[in-house]
């Protein structure tokens, strides 16, 4: 009589490393997530009051701001910009190059990011954008300025992308005030930056919009703690900015 074998299951036969493999897509997404996050709960005392963890969503919104005041000033005095260093018929591209750049950029930026970190590119991002005002504001020829335009598009992709830079760094319940806070101070670009451009020319020159570009991406990568906004050492930045932001809509008294 044949001895009765003994019932083995599955999972004592399967070798470890197989049974904490991620049996489908979602199970591996689901393993990925948890290990690219962390409970509240875990995080130190007073991190969201950090001086890091401030600055970081200030540079944020700096960036954000100067990019897209870069863009509509700019684009909103290309008549100016061509008749002083052109005339030249490739002027429509000044824009177009831009736009068609920037999506690029997300789209390399996000993929990229995923898996080497978004820290590294995003400062990247505010490094190339400083390249790229440098060659525009020293610009001689139309067709100068159009290739600095494009290197400024390459470099809008990852602040375009900033509720990835957000949204991974405040909690599930914070991610909307924490997107709020960043995108509130970007209506001085979206709403008064054409203005401003034409207020700069009339009163200065167009270089000074990629100047002040320089200005804020160069600030935003060593920002503002809340100690240094709360004492009176940071009064000669403070001032800095309103006077930057104001002069180009105080009307001369003479010419």
């Amino acid at each position: 009589m044949d001895a009765e074998k003994p019932n083995t299951s599955l999972e004592e036969i399967t070798p470890a490393t197989q049974q904490n493999r991620p049996q489908n897509q979602e199970d591996g997404d689901h393993v990925r997530s948890m290990a690219l996050s962390a409970e509240t709960s875990d995080l130190p005392p007073g991190y969201f009051y950090s001086s890091r963890f401030i600055g970081t969503f200030v540079g944020i919104a700096f960036t954000l701001v100067a990019t897209y005041f870069l863009f509509e000033a700019s684009a909103s005095v290309i008549t100016f910009i061509n008749a002083d260093i052109g005339p030249s018929d490739n002027s429509a591209l000044f824009s177009i190059v831009w736009t068609v750049a920037q999506p690029i950029s997300i789209l390399l930026f996000g993929r990229l990011s995923d898996r080497f970190g978004r820290r590294n590119f995003a400062l990247g991002g505010n490094l190339l954008g400083i390249v790229g005002a440098i060659v525009a504001c020293t610009a001689k020829k139309m067709n100068t300025l159009i290739g600095a335009m494009v290197i400024l598009g390459l470099a809008s992709g990852p602040i375009a992308s900033y509720p990835l830079l957000t949204g991974e760094l405040a909690s599930n319940k914070a991610k909307f005030i924490a997107t709020v806070m960043v995108v509130v101070p970007n209506i001085i670009a979206t709403g008064f930056a054409p203005y401003i451009g034409q207020r700069l020319v009339a009163v200065a020159n167009w270089r000074w919009i990629y100047y002040i570009y320089i200005i804020i991406i160069g600030r935003s990568l060593h920002p503002p703690v809340a100690k240094e906004l709360l004492t009176d050492g940071s009064s000669a930045w403070n001032d800095l900015v309103v006077l930057v932001l104001s002069a180009p809509v105080i009307r001369p008294t003479s010419r």
